[in-house]
Order: structure tokens, then C-alpha cells, then sequence
């Protein structure tokens, strides 16, 4: 894992750890899993991930929420090839009608080794919390997913 790219797998393992029924969490990589994802899924799906901002000036650990049509070019580029923007507009071609949000982590170490830097494993707390509280309220219904690594 590089840092901080592990963050949406953070936010995925805690949700899954107190996820009631009714919520799926799955650990997709980019490309083809998550586009198989995508294709299948019902109702509400929500991909959190780390991102890095072109041209900064984003703090770290700054949680971003996206749907799939605004997201900006290229906010999630993939160190593995394939980018989540491309995976939501394949998956659109293909036909999924899942209705997508996409929640971005700004990380700021994004070398090889494990652990968040300190704003991002503060920013994983946060958001996982929001998600749980959200799906308590009957938000989102359907798939969470993760790019996993």
C-alpha cells in the first residue's frame, strides 16, 4: 500500500465492521472490478477513495464529495491505470443505473509503507462516522464500494 492511498479501504473496512443489513461493502479495485460493480448494482452506491489535487492547494485529510457527472478530470488518477473516472463513464456506456457518489480523502503521503499520515486517519474517523450516521438514516441504500488496492 502507498500511505494514504489506503484511505477509502480504511473507510470501507470500518463501515463493513458496523454495517447494518441491507448494506453491502465491497473492496473494488479499479477497472474491471469496479465496473462489473457498478453494472450490477440497485440503488445508491458510494466509492471513497484518496485522492492527490492537481496543482494542490487542497489540505490534507479534506473529505470531497463528488457525484459521478461532476467529477473533475482526472481528481482520482490511478497510480494503477485506470482511474475512477473513467470506471463511472464505462459503466455509464454500459448501461448501469446506479446512482453514484464519490467521497474523496485529500492524502498527503502517498509513498510505499503502511499507516495514514495523522490529517487522513483523522479524515477516515470523520467521514466513516458521517456514513454510518447517514445509513441510519436510511442513506445510502445499496452498494458501498472501495477501490481497494
Amino acid at each position: 500500500m502507498r500511505g494514504d492511498d489506503g484511505a477509502g479501504l480504511e473507510v470501507a473496512r470500518r463501515v463493513r465492521a458496523r454495517a447494518p443489513g441491507g448494506l453491502e461493502v465491497r473492496y473494488c479495485p479499479l477497472g474491471r472490478g469496479l465496473i462489473e460493480a457498478l453494472s450490477a448494482a440497485h440503488g445508491g452506491v458510494l466509492i471513497i477513495d484518496a485522492m492527490r489535487t492537481k496543482g494542490g492547494g487542497i489540505a490534507p485529510g479534506t473529505i470531497r464529495r463528488f457525484t459521478g457527472a461532476a467529477l473533475p478530470r482526472g481528481a482520482f488518477a490511478s497510480s494503477h491505470g485506470f482511474g475512477a473516472a473513467q470506471a463511472l463513464a464505462l459503466a455509464g456506456t454500459l448501461g448501469s443505473g446506479a446512482k453514484t457518489s464519490i467521497y474523496g480523502i485529500e492524502g498527503a503521503d502517498f509513498s510505499h509503507g503502511e499507516g495514514l499520515s495523522p490529517e487522513v486517519e483523522n479524515a477516515v474517523q470523520r467521514l466513516s462516522e458521517k456514513l454510518m450516521k447517514r445509513r441510519g438514516s436510511g442513506k445510502p441504500k445499496g452498494v458501498f464500494l472501495n477501490r481497494g488496492g
